[in-house]
């Protein structure tokens, strides 16, 4: 028996360096992603559903391809190699796909603030994961057959001993690839400087690996591939000069944002745990832009005006006022111009506000220094729970005949505002669910004011139109007793407890401003006559309360955010893409589209089995590749509910996207291990059955489970998102190696 020529933690390493990578690079293109398409978490499912199909074309690929020179593939070190070039090739093409996504929105020919037809995304997402997911579906089967070239198994061991081995140490690898990602790469290196690392280690890797052996090719042939390794790490090494990075970064950076906002100078950019912030300018006009969209724009005095007068007049005398978000745009400002007792503004991000506060106008940065105005930071759902918290605690602390704690007062508002974020997003709709309604009532004053604004249109209430902002309008009016709104292309909508609080009346809404105590009133009578045209009002009024009278509007809520299903349909049909009509009439029938090819599958299968036409062994081993097939797609349909439901919840996933998964994967490696011992003996059958059921009942749970979370601290969300990833990865992994036993 020939000896092997190299030892076999080799193939590991290889495939450990390879499962780290495929995890950095997941990571990096799916923030790329969430960028270009402007925050919406569709591109994850498309960039997941194409990553997966890819691999598993590379993986058959590599299964059915044969060499031009068969006997040499049975060459110790043969397989090796051909990973060699593979991990040669990969940080290369990785830097091109970062490159491609960033010009994507260029390539598909659309205009700025336009949301990518779905589609199109989806067809963009296929083309992007196209290259690293058929290299490294391709890469796996070579490890396998490297472990046996290597006699990593015994020889009275099957197959199944080198594939479980390449799957465990490939888990493994996308764990450490996740951590270094989450807690190093994001936190310490820009984008440049995380590609060219990433490019080291590959190339040094490669370098260990098997190089051309003397008697084969010419001899120039043989001194590039050895030299090749070397030649890459040295131009990382180049690369990870702070001087060439920055430069390279800068470079990057101007090229994604010209194709996010063409015809803005971009002035400043970074990235935080939410997403990516810019700072640019048009003419005298600043604009943040988050997630390539315009989320505020200023100097705009007299639409900020207008908007603050709105906002007190439908608070008269308020005293206390949050404010979640948009500092920038001058709302908080305005309102210091009233007899405010305090004004508590919630940023999200301290270094992104510290981004854009040397660009603040005037009266924003000397508004800072205002001993009215508390600046907080942190996410403003995260802010409205916690005080609820202390709310709930103070009040928890006194018995029934107490009186009122003063401390309560400190706690509640007259008026808040949350008018920052928008459904477009899974983060976003956390703002505008029930649940996140009912905290910020519970923080109002009786007669408080609590008021929102989606993004409609101002003469147009179709179907879609009106489920989408029609949610927003019955799960406000599901938590308060009185709702007044703001027709327009942007609606806004004022929600209130106290009878006779708010009004849609322009003239008395004048009344009350000019009432209002302030050094000048210097809005036009006919300001709030323009806001609040008395066709539109009844107008849209009248549609809105006769869906809601029918049930038609659907309530929005963390468990279920149906408003961001329905963005999504409204993006499809502002964008004349088919795909939604297509998903809409999917919805129509429910489960049958997702269980017919399966029961079909398994009914024809019994056919053949019942006529004799097909052996019980036969039969068994379909059997398991149609549980591998179904349990891969649970298995990935159940991740991305997480990573959709973690954003929902927590709001971090463009930061806690490679940490996820790659617990998840780590759960792949423990659970394939475990089951390993029984995999090949009399208790695999068994265990594979119960390890199903378990699966079955765990994702017929998962909602249950989601649901509950929705009242838990941030720290109980967060540790249970990732014990939830770990535990799925587990069963997951112990299914996958015992249906390949």
């Amino acid at each position: 028996m020939q000896q092997s020529v190299y030892p076999p933690l080799l193939p590991l390493l290889a495939v450990l360096v390879l499962g780290a990578f495929a995890q950095i690079a997941q990571a990096l293109l799916i923030r790329e992603s969430l960028v270009v398409f402007y925050g919406n978490e569709a591109s994850l499912g498309a960039f997941y559903g194409s990553w997966l199909w890819w691999l598993t074309l590379g993986s058959l690929a590599a299964l059915r391809w044969q060499p031009s020179h068969p006997a040499s593939a049975d060459e110790p070190g043969a397989a090796l190699r051909r990973v060699r070039i593979l991990l040669l090739l990969l940080p290369l093409i990785l830097m091109g796909q970062v490159v491609g996504l960033r010009v994507v929105r260029f390539l598909l020919d659309v205009s700025a603030g336009q949301l990518v037809p779905l589609g199109e995304l989806l067809i963009a997402m296929l083309l992007v994961t196209l290259p690293i997911g058929i290299l490294l579906g391709f890469a796996f089967p070579l490890v396998c057959r490297a472990l046996q070239q290597a006699k990593a198994v015994t020889a009275a061991a099957r197959p199944v001993g080198a594939v479980a081995s390449t799957y465990v140490a490939e888990a493994l690898g996308a764990l450490l690839g996740g951590l270094v990602f989450t807690f190093v790469m994001i936190r310490w290196l820009g984008l440049v400087e995380t590609l060219a690392l990433v490019c080291l280690c590959l190339a040094l890797t490669a370098a260990l690996l098997p190089s051309m052996p003397a008697h084969s090719g010419r001899r120039r042939k043989r001194l590039l591939f050895q030299l090749a390794p070397w030649g890459l790490a040295l131009t990382a090494l180049i690369l990870l000069q702070p001087a060439i990075s920055m430069r390279l970064d800068r470079g990057l950076e101007v090229l994604r944002f010209a194709t996010l906002q063409p015809g803005m100078e971009l002035l400043d950019a970074s990235e935080t745990p939410y997403g990516h912030v810019a700072v640019a300018r048009l003419g005298e006009q600043t604009s943040v832009v988050a997630d390539g969209q315009i989320q505020q724009s200023f100097p705009l005095p007299r639409e900020v005006e207008t908007w603050a007068a709105y906002f007190y007049a439908q608070a008269q005398g308020a005293q206390r006022v949050l404010v979640l978000g948009g500092y920038a745009g001058g709302l908080a400002t305005e309102l210091l111009r009233y007899p405010l007792q305090r004004l508590d503004q919630v940023e999200q991000d301290r270094a992104a506000f510290e981004q854009v506060r040397p660009y603040l106008n005037a009266p924003e940065r000397m508004a800072l220094d205002d001993p009215r105005l508390r600046l907080h930071f942190g996410d403003g759902r995260r802010f409205l729970g916690r005080l609820s918290d202390q709310l709930s605690n103070q009040s928890g602390d006194r018995s029934n005949d107490q009186p009122s704690d003063p401390m309560d007062a400190d706690l509640r508002y007259d008026l808040i505002l949350s008018l920052d974020a928008s459904p477009a997003s899974a983060a976003g709709n956390r703002f505008f669910t029930q649940q996140a309604f009912a905290l910020a009532r519970g923080l109002l004053n009786p007669d408080g004011v609590f008021c929102t604004e989606v993004m409609a249109a101002s003469n147009y209430l179709g179907r879609v139109v009106e489920g989408y902002a029609g949610s927003v309008y019955r799960t406000l009016n599901s938590v308060f007793r009185y709702v007044a709104l703001v027709p327009g292309e942007v609606q806004v909508f004022c929600a209130s407890d106290a009878p006779g609080r708010l009004s849609q009346d322009a003239r008395e809404l004048l009344r009350r401003y000019r009432a209002s105590p302030r050094a000048e009133h210097g809005l036009p009578d006919g300001a709030f006559a323009t806001l609040l045209p008395a066709q539109d009002v009844a107008f849209v009024r009248g549609q809105l309360d006769q869906a809601m009278a029918q049930d038609r509007l659907p309530l929005n809520t963390d468990a279920q955010p149906v408003t961001y299903y329905l963005n999504m349909l409204l993006w499809g049909k502002q964008s004349a893409s088919g795909f939604v009509d297509w998903l809409q009439q999917l919805q129509r029938l429910g489960p049958w589209p997702y269980l017919l090819p399966s029961l079909l599958m398994l009914a024809l299968g019994l056919v053949r089995w019942l006529q004799g036409g097909i052996s019980p062994a036969t039969l068994s081993g379909r059997a398991g590749v149609f549980a591998l097939a179904s349990l891969g797609a649970v298995a990935m349909a159940g991740e991305l509910a997480l990573l959709f439901s973690f954003q929902a919840q927590v709001g971090l996933v463009f930061e806690r996207v490679a940490l996820l998964t790659g617990l998840f994967m780590t759960g792949l490696a423990v659970g394939g291990g475990l089951a390993r011992r029984v995999a090949t003996g009399r208790r695999g059958l068994p265990a594979l059955v119960l390890i199903l059921a378990a699966i079955a009942i765990g994702v017929a749970l998962l909602p249950v489970a989601i649901g509950a979370l929705t009242d838990a601290r941030d720290w109980m969300q967060q540790v249970t998102y990732l014990v939830l990833s770990l535990t799925l990865g587990g069963l997951s992994g112990a299914g996958f190696t015992l249906c390949l036993g």
